[in-house]
């Protein structure tokens, strides 16, 4: 699930004295780090709730932020010691996430499930649209697609129904004009292709009725 990264270059730029002065060492491994990260992670979910990989980038950054070599390490070892660390690292990140699956604090199907519902409630959007959505955080493609198979969405309805909205916004733009701005609206909003197609003809349809 966690890809390992390096938070250093070929070369560590510090070798000895790296922590700022007053800043928390999330440096160190083990048992310490772990504590300090989950509390961390339990901060961030009592603002918002999150993906497991938000949460994984969140934490990272927050490594990142404050970590750094460990003090009066010559510079010779400081390769080796920015592999360790970083493996270290999401080692402890791999056993918080898992820990805040375990109280359910995290669960990305439980939160796919919600965040399309809202969606569709609170701004709609197409399918492809909410599903771009949910792949930028972190949702895995093969659960996303589970999910649109196994919930059927009224792309047209919701199509037509902004777009009824948006021609009364349009009222004052040239009618030659606002074909094309009706266009661009339901693609931004994630619509495909034939489902403006569609939705342009029904408007016109009803135009002449």
């Amino acid at each position: 699930m966690l890809n390992s990264y390096k938070r250093f270059g070929k070369k560590a730029k510090h070798c000895s004295g790296t922590m700022s002065e007053g800043s928390p060492n999330f440096s160190n491994s083990g048992q310490g780090q772990y504590e300090r990260l989950m509390s961390y992670a339990l901060f961030l979910l009592g603002i918002r709730r999150l993906t497991s990989q938000e949460m994984v980038l969140r934490l990272r950054k927050r490594l990142k932020k404050y970590g750094g070599g460990a003090e009066n390490e010559d510079c010779e070892n400081a390769e080796a010691l920015a592999e360790k660390t970083a493996a270290a690292n999401e080692e402890a990140i791999e056993k918080v996430i898992e820990r805040l699956k375990e109280l359910k604090y995290i669960n990305d199907t439980e939160y796919l499930s919600d965040f399309v519902e809202n969606r569709l409630k609170l701004k709609p959007k197409g399918v492809r649209g909410i599903k771009f959505e949910l792949m930028k955080k972190g949702i895995k493609n093969e659960d996303i697609d589970k999910y649109f198979s196994e919930n059927e969405i009224d792309e047209s309805g919701i199509a037509l129904e902004l777009a009824e909205r948006k021609m009364k916004s349009l009222a004052r733009v040239p009618k030659e004009k606002q074909k094309s701005r009706l266009i661009m609206f339901l693609t931004s909003r994630g619509f495909k292709g034939q489902t403006v197609y569609d939705t342009i003809e029904k408007i016109n349809q009803k135009k002449y009725e």
